[in-house]
């Protein structure tokens, strides 16, 4: 053998080996894949060596890890909703490779569509027979315990933003936060962050819910007291289950997409076939078929054998009919329960709010992770009493508890969060924004331990006082968090006298809820208007303080009363009211008989002695407690009606009072939600007063002559046109949210909502209680220029209900409702004649609501 051929052997063999060696060898490549604007890991991304079939997916947090030992050169990664990318790896070594993935616009035009049935009907049919057996609603009970994150920041921030005055002290932390984004992320700054460890129970039959908090902790740019807060970063408003037909997000129903009516709504995709761990599964792409509709886009994972729903990756875009909203994400995990339904595990969700006028946005993150889950063990009915409980040492855990609590490891940055938010929220600039934003909306500017305002009334004008000022106040948590002293003094320039209002508060418990009171006040009211002790103030209100009126009444009261939570749901109410009644003004011609049987003596100033017990009963019903009051809260898809009754008993005698006398009043009213076709809220009321008595002591139906809309209030009704003794009332609205503007297209994209709505309300007035004279015992009349007489005061509703009817148009720039509204009846030439004021048939009314 010649040495040539001798070289060539040993050459060949050694490329051979070479190669063997080289494909012998394990390219490992660990790795996080992150969303550039959010920040957060991006679970279920497609990563794969490029030209291979060698990869995996990103677990819930975003990581991954995927092997070869092919020749291999770059790793490509894929997810629907981002742009794909793909980096060079280097063969034979272990590395990490991160990836910041960019949001894209979802593209299904690459997605083949075959002839003959859409092969994700087949398992969309299955995922329907077995959707009872695997929704957690089908557990008799179930506990876990929830770790919960929120985290709350500014995003979109501009160099003009970044560069203004008051950011000047921070101005390195800007550079540091974009280089935490990194090079194609977005810098976010954080304002708010919590985290809470929690246990939360749920029982079926009958459906209840309790969450103890065990520990939390908070801090945030505005945030002085985070107490009553921890009841709202729980995990308890952060529940969703696509299980039901509709899921619950800001107030707004959105169609599930595995709805037993979801094909009406959703275009479906079987797009591939996978093994997560050891469950193979369906990948489904689901894509709403009108973008205006509150629908998801995005991707479902279905267990094979059970047909649940293994993982899910969903978002609603800009396009759905919202308000405020640039778009929502939501990412859950889920696990089977040793009783076979499916639980979420692990759930992430991302609301993202639109930039207005050019300004920053802001981005809000929740994070839950559950654990330690125990099914079919329901607890005593008791046990769930008071929905949302709170541990005494839940704000006082260490860095040690939370390192051991915590289900997962925070990042260095998570970590560092805490300190950024404390530099922010210490700079005086940032302080006084947050202090005009709090006045702007709360009403009351805070001054130590006192809130001045509110700040709508501080200014008012009518026919007695002239011109009107007024200044109030209401102390704060600084001051107590159990006494709440509140007043005001007025004054008017016309009548040049003083009026006040003394109230003193005091809350002994907060759960059962339980809470005493004492008024004194001397002012002046209109009736049926301001004279409404637990009436919030309003802009109906505000408004109604600048509408002429001629029947003024001074006020002159005492009440004492207490309030507590008997049992879940049902909250009772006792007062003692003293009240002297005095007609204001030469115009208001009022006088009564104080013995019916003689007319020859007539008073026109009168006193109560009033005894009420009031009791409101709502089934589920949950509360938040804040520092000085308590929220009612809803978290149900059907919330229960809230039924109240209220019985008041006039003592005659006491402390000076006139009259004897028994009135009793039924309300019931409640939210009826129906998916796509919107919502419904009706109030039902009715109402008898057994005794005579002067007119001001009946029901004065409540009217509306200002241009602003009041729900309690008939749009068309006159102030003071018609009184009762006994009477049934209607208020109806049917919200229809985007139902139809959507589906017109010049109109969707003003994201308009229309409304329906009916008032009526029947009534007699008894003949007794028919008594319209003056002070001098005259009966009160109003003559034409004929002299001949034309009405009395006020009209009856003896011969038929009153009915007005209307139509809206409400999201009109996000923010305004516009209302047409027709009267239908009390409107004829026979009523015109009698009746002296003028009536209008039509009317347009306008209110103001922030509404998702």
């Amino acid at each position: 053998m010649t040495n040539r051929i001798k070289i060539r052997i040993r050459l060949s063999l050694f490329i051979a080996l070479a190669f063997s060696c080289a494909y012998g060898q394990q390219t490992v490549v660990k790795g996080k894949i992150i969303d550039a604007e959010s920040n957060d890991g991006v679970p279920f991304v497609n990563v794969s060596f490029q030209g291979t079939s060698a990869g995996g997916a990103t677990n819930f947090e975003g990581y991954f890890e995927i092997t070869t030992s092919q020749s291999v050169d770059s790793i490509e990664v894929s997810c629907l909703g981002y742009l794909s990318r793909t980096k060079a790896v280097k063969q034979g070594v272990s590395q990490h490779i991160n990836f910041q993935l960019i949001p894209s616009i979802h593209n299904l035009d690459e997605i083949v569509i075959v002839p003959g049935e859409n092969p994700a009907f087949r398992i969309l049919r299955k995922i329907q027979q077995y959707k009872d057996i695997n929704n957690m609603k089908g557990l008799s009970a179930y506990q876990v315990q929830n770790y919960n994150r929120v985290q709350i920041s500014i995003d979109n921030m501009s160099d003009k933003f970044k560069n203004r005055k008051m950011f000047k002290s921070i101005a390195n932390m800007f550079d540091s936060l974009q280089v935490i984004a990194g090079e194609d992320g977005q810098a976010v700054l954080p304002i708010f962050v919590s985290e809470t460890v929690s246990n939360y129970y749920f029982r079926k039959n009958p459906e209840a819910k309790l969450e103890e908090i065990m520990a939390t902790k908070i801090t945030g740019v505005g945030v002085d007291n985070y107490q009553w807060l921890s009841q709202f970063v729980g995990s308890s408003f952060q529940v969703f289950n696509f299980y039901d037909n509709w899921v619950t997000i800001l107030g707004k129903n959105f169609i599930s997409p595995i709805a037993g009516t979801g094909k009406a709504y959703y275009r479906y995709y079987l797009v591939d076939s996978v093994m997560i761990g050891d469950h193979f599964c369906y990948e489904i792409v689901v894509a709403p078929k009108r973008e205006q509709d509150l629908a998801f886009w995005g991707t479902m994972w279905i267990e094979d054998s059970t047909y649940a729903i293994l993982q899910i990756d969903v978002e609603i875009k800009k396009q759905a009919n919202l308000n405020w909203i640039e778009k929502i994400k939501i990412q859950q995990e889920f696990e089977r329960t040793t009783a076979g339904p499916w639980l979420a595990v692990k759930t992430r969700a991302l609301i993202d709010m639109v930039e207005i006028a050019k300004q920053p946005g802001f981005i809000s993150k929740f994070y839950i992770s559950s654990k330690n889950i125990v099914v079919n063990q329901p607890k005593e009915l008791k046990f769930y009493k008071t929905g949302i409980t709170v541990d005494p040492e839940a704000y006082i855990k260490d860095d040690k508890f939370w390192e051991e609590n915590r289900h997962d490891t925070l990042s260095s940055t998570e970590k560092d969060v805490y300190k950024m938010i404390d530099s922010v929220k210490n700079l005086p600039t940032v302080r006084t924004l947050v202090d005009v934003i709090e006045f702007i909306v709360y009403g009351y500017q805070k001054v130590g331990k006192v809130d001045i305002g509110p700040y709508i009334y501080i200014y008012k004008n009518n026919n007695i006082e002239g011109h009107r000022f007024r200044l109030g106040f209401v102390t704060n948590e600084k001051f107590s968090t159990n006494l709440i002293l509140r007043g005001y003094l007025a004054y008017g320039t016309k009548d040049r006298r003083g009026k006040y209002n003394a109230q003193i508060e005091y809350i002994f418990s907060r759960k059962p809820w339980t809470k005493v009171g004492f008024q004194h006040r001397d002012d002046i009211d209109q009736i049926s208007v301001t004279d409404n002790f637990f009436a919030k103030n309003n802009s109906f209100q505000f408004v109604a303080g600048f509408t002429p009126s001629d029947r003024l009444n001074n006020s002159l009261e005492y009440r004492v009363w207490g309030e507590r939570m008997l049992f879940s749901g049902f909250n009772q109410i006792v007062m003692f009211h003293n009240k002297t009644f005095r007609p204001l003004g030469e115009n208001f011609k009022f006088g009564y008989y104080p013995d019916i049987t003689d007319t020859t003596r007539v008073n026109s100033k009168f006193s109560t002695s009033e005894i009420t017990l009031e009791s409101r009963y709502s089934a589920r019903e949950r509360y938040v407690y804040t520092h000085l009051n308590r929220i009612s809260i809803s978290s149900y898809s059907r919330p229960p009606p809230v039924f109240t009754l209220k019985y008041q008993l006039g003592v005659k005698g006491l402390f000076g009072s006139d009259f004897h006398y028994n009135k009793l009043t039924f309300n019931i009213k409640q939210t009826l939600k129906f998916g796509v076709l919107g919502k419904s809220n009706y109030s039902i009321t009715t109402g008898k007063i057994f005794e005579t008595l002067p007119w001001p002591l009946l029901k004065v139906h409540k009217g509306n002559e200002t241009i602003v809309s009041d729900p309690d209030a008939f749009y068309l009704m006159n102030f003071f046109e018609f009184v009762s003794d006994e009477w049934i009332s209607l208020f109806f609205e049917h919200h229809f949210d985007g139902l139809f503007m959507n589906r017109i297209p010049l109109m969707k994209k003003l994201r308009l909502r229309t409304l329906i709505m009916t008032n009526m309300v029947y009534g007699r007035l008894s003949p007794a209680n028919n008594v319209q004279i003056d002070e001098q015992g005259n009966k009160v009349t109003l003559v034409d220029d004929n002299g001949d007489v034309i009405s009395e005061s006020f009209s009856t509703l003896a011969s038929e209900p009153y009915v007005e009817v209307g139509a809206g148009i409400e999201n009109i720039l996000n923010l305004i409702r516009l209302d047409a509204v027709f009267r239908l009846n009390y409107n004829d030439q026979k009523y015109l004649d009698i009746y002296p004021r003028q009536v209008h048939n039509f009317g347009l009314k306008i209110s103001f609501q922030f509404r998702f």
